[in-house]
């Protein structure tokens, strides 16, 4: 069995808090979406259902160190352990997760935001009668080879089978700060129900393309049209912002395209911090006609020393 501590690097005396750090930082560095191992992924998000939540992880602690703590352990048990042990806890219970895309403006990111959604999800409908199992025969055990049985994984050894029923629920939950695209935010036991148990809701948090902005991680580009004198010449121009609008000094002598740094005007960390940059990317301009006056100007300069020199 895996050891879900390790799989989270986290000692068994750690917070609750230190915890959902530690997955945190796991799941963005492993998720698919990111270029991630999906199967890591699986494990992380498995490991943290369970200790991230204070009766599953007390309850995974008493089997870690008294695997028998649960009662005189049988061959029927043993045996179903070995062979649905990881389906129980693996593929099963991934099955029944459920996801959620959520979008996001770079605006809500800067300054984290509150989002609801309502989903679907499948629960057990307790207020109708139970039926026997048509997989085991209400007996809740199955012959798995030769005189070894094993509980019955349709009915998980009840021997009787619910009834089902759908819902729709409303979660309400916070963005934080500088959250990154594709980072997932995770609900433990708001999936689909089972007899085995809920499976959790995972809110994948898909980030909206700005029409003026590009995100390079903490940091914003924004593309600045100039008149082509003024790169020369040197000047100030206006630029936007997440939070309105500054203004920027460009050098003479400044090159097509050269990108000019603002600091702390980029995206805001989860801790509240400005940690990211403005890059303003210079594209000159020409106009689609000139005058006379314009043209005779513009030739005098094509023709002049400095200009020459070009040629």
């Amino acid at each position: 069995m895996n050891n879900y501590y390790d799989i989270l690097g986290v000692r068994e005396d750690s917070t609750p808090e230190e915890i959902k750090r530690a997955y945190r930082k796991l799941s963005k560095e492993h998720h698919p979406d990111m270029g991630g191992d999906g199967e890591k992924f699986k494990n992380i998000s498995e490991a943290y259902g369970t200790l991230g939540e204070k009766n599953k992880k007390n309850e995974y602690d008493n089997r870690r160190n008294n695997p028998f703590s649960g009662g005189n352990m049988g061959q029927d048990d043993i045996f179903d352990q070995f062979f649905h042990g990881q389906q129980r806890g693996g593929n099963v219970q991934q099955a029944e997760n459920l996801n959620a895309n959520v979008d996001v403006t770079l605006e809500e990111i800067n300054n984290g935001t509150t989002k609801t959604i309502r989903f679907n999800r499948v629960i057990l409908d307790k207020s109708q009668q139970m039926k026997v199992c048509r997989h085991c025969n209400g007996a809740g055990t199955i012959t798995l080879m030769g005189p070894f049985r094993t509980k019955c994984t349709t009915c998980s050894g009840s021997g009787r089978e619910y009834h089902y029923k759908k819902i729709s629920q409303e979660i309400t939950f916070d963005v934080p700060k500088g959250v990154k695209n594709g980072e997932t935010i995770f609900y433990a036991g708001l999936g689909n129900e089972t007899l085995r148990g809920p499976g959790n809701l995972f809110i994948k948090l898909n980030e909206k393309a700005h029409p003026i902005f590009t995100r390079e991680g903490d940091n914003l580009i924004i593309s600045k049209k100039i008149p082509f004198p003024t790169l020369i010449l040197g000047g100030s121009i206006e630029v936007k912002t997440l939070t309105g609008k500054i203004k920027v000094k460009v050098g003479e002598y400044s090159k097509p395209n050269h990108r000019l740094r603002v600091a702390g005007k980029g995206l805001t960390n989860e801790e509240g911090y400005n940690v990211g940059d403005l890059i303003v990317e210079l594209v000159p301009i020409t106009p689609k006609k000139i005058t006379k006056e314009e043209r005779k100007l513009l030739e005098e300069l094509n023709n002049s020393k400095s200009f020459s020199i070009i040629k």
